[in-house]
């Protein structure tokens, strides 16, 4: 048996890791959980519709016990493809990804999913359904994405991803959270996770272990980077997926929302770029999440919403995807986090907001503008120009992929939406695993989102499962 598992991140990956240990008579003292934000029940964010980002030193919709994945509406989606949620059929089967998911959604019901889920999208079509479905393969330029979902909505993520936490403690984990992990040293000699603990005056501290568990979502991409680079562990340039936040009002989107509540969509434009509509949120509400960037932010726009409490809208992300693999080493680096700096330049510091009809007129939207159209802003973002922050190739493919999806959504092209940009997935460059989440170094998993390979939470919680059921199958 290991003595030391050390585990960076306690979000899904991480969680489902530790629980799946446990469950397998791992003992939870030899575990140690590493967490850059505040524990789950001191996370707030102020942004509202009312209320712009506070700019908070570690931003607690990004950070924090939980994950991103406790501040998002919560939706699982079991596609045993391995399409929807990251690129797991590069690791997988579809057979093993079956088993991961169903293991995945019996610890959910270990931590009383069945009070909150009402409903499993996608097991019946209606009529409607079909048909919408229909018109969408005979288009030439859209795909779509069929997988069973179940929305939590953010109030009662927090409950559950509260209940798991709270099981990992009464089983001896060990979780530390306010404290920042900088490096791992990885060799022959000794394993080692380097960190700053906030209780500790930042001083750095070494935390030894047997096997070290990199699982800290989209958030630690940069740490991620630097961690492979200083031990030698293999991995190559991942895709980089720049879009917008869409929001327009529920009228509009009705007859997709009462079908299917999130319908995957693909289009490929005219560049032939891949983009596709991400994270759909039926009466919910836009926010503005930050991530670190030396002794700056980058502001991006996010959306999630609940089980309880609806808007008049619905928003969901239009991202579109670019490989540099032959142009640019660190396309992170080199073209994404300029690229984030100098919109929300343009945007006051933070992320800009623009109507379609502004953008049709080729104009800036002002408050007064905004205010005179028939849908109201969930976020406060400021009125701007994304036409001229934007690259033109970007922003030419949402359009057209707007102008598509009018052809099965009536009026998604019309004066009633809004984009508020960037929208960025800060993908990590793709580590060269197994389906175990096992790297180069084969006392170091890279799992989650910060792998490269998920995204998602059934596919981080499914990665966290394999990861454990390695650990304790070849101790």
């Amino acid at each position: 048996m290991y003595n030391n598992i050390g585990i960076i991140g306690t979000g899904a990956s991480g969680i489902f890791t530790a629980i799946e240990l446990i469950n397998n008579g791992f003992d939870g003292a030899n575990i140690t959980m590493l967490e850059k934000g505040k524990a789950i029940d001191k996370r707030k964010c102020f942004v509202t519709a009312d209320t712009s980002c506070k700019k908070c030193k570690i931003c607690s919709i990004t950070h924090g016990c939980g994950g991103a994945g406790s501040f998002s509406d919560s939706k699982l989606n079991f596609d045993t493809t391995g399409r929807v949620g990251g690129d797991m059929a590069e690791l997988m089967t579809e057979e093993e990804i079956s088993k991961y998911l169903k293991k995945t959604y019996k610890i959910y019901q270990q931590f009383g999913i069945e009070e909150f889920k009402s409903k499993t999208y996608g097991e019946e079509y209606t009529e409607e359904a079909i048909e919408i479905m229909q018109m969408i393969k005979e288009n030439p330029r859209l795909d779509i994405g069929e997988c069973h979902t179940i929305h939590l909505g953010s109030e009662n993520s927090r409950i559950i991803y509260k209940r798991m936490l709270d099981f990992l403690k009464d089983n001896n984990v060990n979780i530390i959270p306010n404290c920042e992990v900088i490096d791992i040293i990885a060799d022959d000699v000794s394993n080692e996770i380097l960190y700053k603990d906030s209780r500790n005056k930042g001083n750095i501290k070494h935390l030894s272990c047997d096997k070290i568990i990199v699982a800290m979502g989209r958030s630690g991409n940069k740490l991620v980077k630097t961690i492979c680079d200083n031990n030698s562990i293999k991995y190559k340039n991942g895709e980089v997926q720049i879009g917008v936040r869409v929001e327009t009002t529920n009228d509009i989107m009705d007859k997709l929302n009462r079908n299917f509540y999130e319908l995957k969509t693909y289009f490929t434009s005219s560049f032939g770029d891949s983009c596709r509509t991400f994270c759909v949120n039926p009466g919910g509400f836009v926010t503005i999440e930050s991530y670190p960037y030396g002794d700056k932010k980058l502001f991006c726009a996010n959306g999630h919403s609940f089980r309880n409490k609806k808007s008049d809208n619905t928003n969901f992300a239009i991202l579109v995807s670019r490989h540099f693999n032959e142009d640019m080493e660190d396309p992170l680096s080199n073209y994404v986090y300029p690229l984030t700096l100098a919109v929300n330049s343009l945007g006051n510091g933070s992320v800009i907001i623009q109507s379609l009809k502004d953008i049709k007129l080729k104009r800036r939207s002002t408050d007064e503008r905004l205010k005179e159209l028939d849908v109201i802003p969930t976020a406060k973002a400021y009125a701007g120009d994304l036409t001229s922050a934007m690259p033109y190739r970007t922003l030419q493919s949402i359009l057209e992929f707007i102008e598509e999806l009018d052809k099965i959504v009536p009026g998604i092209n019309g004066d009633k939406t809004l984009l508020y940009g960037l929208e960025v997935k800060l993908c990590s460059n793709k580590v060269l695993i197994d389906k175990y989440g096992k790297s180069s170094n084969k006392n170091v998993y890279f799992i989650g989102d910060c792998s490269g390979m998920g995204r998602g939470l059934t596919t981080a919680c499914s990665m966290g499962i394999a990861c454990a059921e390695d650990l304790y199958t070849n101790k």
